[in-house]
């Protein structure tokens, strides 16, 4: 196995091969300090360990090239809180986003999803994504789709054929639910695409754009 690492901090290099060495003792671990850098010496990895904010050009000018053309599995990793590298990073299916500092919990699950998944799974920042914002991203869908919030306790939503269908949280359901999901702005969010945990039983049945419409205005029972 192969690993490319395009990043410009060589303890952020040593600190990635060492976590890859941890899950893969047999791997090749090549890196470059720019994307210029790999240009000139250009080859197709098993895998694309990727930062987002290096000298000359942005990591993200990668993307489209190994994982669209070559289907490379790909962990971008930023520091920056940004929605448009949360969006852009969210248009390829076997990309993971991870934010510094990067703990190897972290990095071992999304070594392992790019790897390993056959279906694709966002990520993101609730700070740079907001959850009302992601609704709308994935309600242009009719897969159905699983928004799970992993620092809220038994916190989720499920929206199918453009509608939200289900939601709970804690001890929330229906409607208090997805406006208390909404008003979430902190942490990391998870989307699964057709998650087999489908209740047979939906709470609710709202389209997006009134359901986010009802909590801006406060027409809610989710608020205080």
């Amino acid at each position: 196995m192969r690993v490319l690492v395009i990043e410009d901090d060589p303890d952020l290099v040593e600190l990635y091969r060492e976590y890859i060495g941890q899950i893969e003792p047999d791997a090749q671990v090549v890196s470059f300090t720019s994307v210029e850098d790999f240009m000139q010496n250009f080859f197709v990895p098993d895998l694309l360990i990727l930062d987002v904010n290096l000298p000359g050009m942005s990591g993200l000018s990668l993307l489209s090239e190994l994982t669209v053309r070559y289907n490379v599995p790909t962990i971008v990793i930023t520091g920056l809180e940004d929605a448009y590298i949360d969006r852009f990073v969210l248009r390829f299916s076997r990309t993971r986003l991870l934010r510094k500092p990067v703990l190897f919990s972290n990095f071992y699950r999304a070594f392992r999803e790019v790897m390993d998944t056959d279906t694709p799974r966002l990520y993101g920042s609730v700070r740079a994504f907001p959850i009302a914002t992601l609704i709308q991203f994935l309600s242009s869908s009719e897969a159905p789709w699983m928004v799970e919030i992993p620092d809220e306790k038994d916190c989720f939503m499920f929206i199918m054929e453009g509608r939200v269908r289900f939601a709970k949280c804690g001890e929330l359901e229906g409607d208090e639910a997805a406006y208390h999901i909404l008003g979430i702005d902190e942490g990391e969010f998870i989307c699964h695409l057709n998650p087999s945990s489908i209740p047979s039983k939906f709470n609710m049945n709202r389209m997006p754009e009134e359901l986010i419409l009802n909590w801006i205005m406060g027409e809610n029972p989710g608020r205080e």
